[in-house]
Order: structure tokens, then sequence, then C-alpha cells
């Protein structure tokens, strides 16, 4: 599906945004900024889960994590409630940065504001199918992109045990068609055995 002139505009100012990331992550035989390389990855699987997908579910998705090195994990404390704070602080962050960097554009009225609100995961209406559906598809992509992307690194930083309990709350919240995306990805040998023997758990 093409992308009307406005949105592929919107992207590029995204895309600009995230290549000034100083973090580096190795894709495609190359060293690339690490917001770029993820929110590329997030787009890509949103042509996999939904090609159809509404305009302001693509603009959420190619900005979920709109310049996230400036706003760094380290500078809240490492318990839970400092997590569960900077995670809320970060969504609102992309959502308004994403508002100032389209400020003047030519985004139709409404689709920024329910990118926003995919971004920081607010809750569907009650009888709101399309965010409900839109929600979803948001929250496949970002697992599909911290399993290809992010897991055997974390993996590296925490016990077994607790990498197997986080796995187990991450399948849940994805679909079917998002899992069976997941099971078929290049991972570690023991990361595979250990997805796919949650993904039999989880039914």
């Amino acid at each position: 599906m093409s992308a009307p002139d406005w949105l592929e505009a919107a992207f590029e100012r995204i895309d600009a945004a995230n290549a000034q990331d100083p973090n580096r992550v190795r894709w495609a035989g190359d060293e690339s900024p690490k917001e770029l390389v993820h929110a590329w990855r997030a787009s890509h699987w949103l042509t996999q889960l939904a090609p159809d997908a509404a305009p302001a579910l693509r603009l959420a998705l190619r900005a979920h994590h709109l310049e996230r090195w400036l706003r760094p994990r380290d500078a809240y404390p490492r318990d839970r409630v400092g997590y569960l704070r900077w995670r809320k602080d970060a969504q609102r962050f992309h959502a308004d940065r994403l508002a100032e960097l389209l400020a003047g554009g030519d985004v139709p009225g409404g689709v920024l504001e329910r990118a926003q609100a995919l971004i920081q995961k607010a809750r569907p209406a009650a009888g709101d199918d399309e965010h409900a559906a839109q929600a979803q598809a948001f929250e496949d992509a970002l697992c599909l992109v911290f399993l290809e992307q992010q897991l055997a690194g974390f993996a590296d930083t925490v016990p077994d045990e607790k990498l197997r309990s986080i796995l187990a709350k991450t399948l849940p919240k994805m679909s079917t068609e998002a899992i069976g995306h997941a099971a078929a990805l290049p991972l570690a040998d023991v990361h595979l055995d250990l997805l796919r023997a949650l993904v039999a758990e989880v039914g």
C-alpha cells in the first residue's frame, strides 16, 4: 500500500530525527542508529500484519520510540515504580514530539490525535472496534521488534527465569498471527526453543 504524500513527508521527518540517535545497532551488515532501525522494523512488521493499515497506525508505529535516547531509563529509579513512571513519561514524550515535529504539516484532522493515542497506549473507548484493532496491531509490531531486535541483548542481562517470565507475559499480548511470526524469527536456538515452548503452553 503506497503512502499519501503527507505521510511520506512525516516519515522523512521522523526518520531524520531518529537518525540522530547516538546508539548503534547492527542491521543488514551496517551499524545504524538504533531507533531508526527499530522504527523501520516496526513499519515492516505492520506491513506483514496489516498491509492496509490506516495512516494513523502507520504514523504511530514509525514514531513509537521517537528520540527515545533523550528519555533514558537510567534517569529513573531502578525499581518497578521507576520503570512504570519512565515508560509513561516516555510515551507522552514521543507523542508530544511527534506533534511538534509535524506542526505546520498537512496531516489530516484527527490522524495525529489517533496516532498519539496509540503511542500512549490509551484504552479504546467502549465500542471503538477500530481503535481496538489498531491497538492490537500496534502491540503486535512492537512485540515483534522487541523479539527480533532486543531479545538477545536483553537475555544477557537477566537470569533465565526472569527472561522466561518476561516472555510469558509478552506472548499473551500478541495476536495469533503475530505469535506465528515470532515463532519463525531467526533467533538463537536457546531463545527460539524457549519461545516455542511458551507458545505451546499458552495454547
